[in-house]
């Protein structure tokens, strides 16, 4: 005989015949009526869900490479008065490092904009370590399987009996 209780474990122990199981099963995410059963169980793979994360912002980092607006007042031209497009500058973060003299070659990319920025392009990842954790973060989304979580999804929700049509169906279309 089974039957299902809510309350402290030790409670219902207490109160329960040797023969009768008590099965406790909390509800670990609310319901959405945006939310398909099968991306609620692809949801669960934090993993892979990190790793998308982190392959996403990597991507975004190398496509903007090394390109920074900027005010000319954090520039300095390296001939004199020249921010020409191709022309060489030097990009300072701070105040305190143009005081310092600590500040970064690069070359203007676009001419200055409507808010008085320029487009500059800074050295970039030139040991490749960037580029390199990319390659890593697809390795493991390979490693795990990644391509393949909605047919995975879709297993496991067919191995738990739902209907082909009840996968995509919101969550709160199920009871509690």
């Amino acid at each position: 005989m089974h039957a299902i209780g809510y309350g402290k474990n030790e409670d219902i122990k207490n109160g329960t015949p040797q023969n009768i199981d008590i099965l406790l099963v909390e509800q670990e995410v609310a319901a959405s009526d945006e939310i398909t059963a099968v991306q609620m169980v692809v949801a669960a793979d934090t993993k892979r869900a990190a790793l998308l994360e982190e392959a996403k912002e990597i991507e975004l980092k190398l496509e903007e490479g090394g390109l920074k607006y900027c005010p000319v007042g954090k520039l300095d031209a390296v001939v004199e008065g020249n921010f020409a497009v191709g022309a060489e500058v030097i990009y300072f973060r701070s105040e305190m490092a143009r005081r310092e003299g600590i500040g970064v070659k690069g070359t203007v990319k676009e001419d200055k904009d409507a808010h008085g920025d320029y487009t500059i392009q800074l050295p970039f990842d030139e040991d490749g370590e960037i580029a390199g954790r990319l390659s890593d973060v697809y390795e493991e989304l390979t490693d795990i399987g990644a391509d393949s979580a909605e047919a995975r999804a879709g297993a496991i929700l067919s191995g738990l009996q739902f209907l082909e049509e009840q996968k995509n169906w919101p969550t709160s279309a199920f009871s509690g």
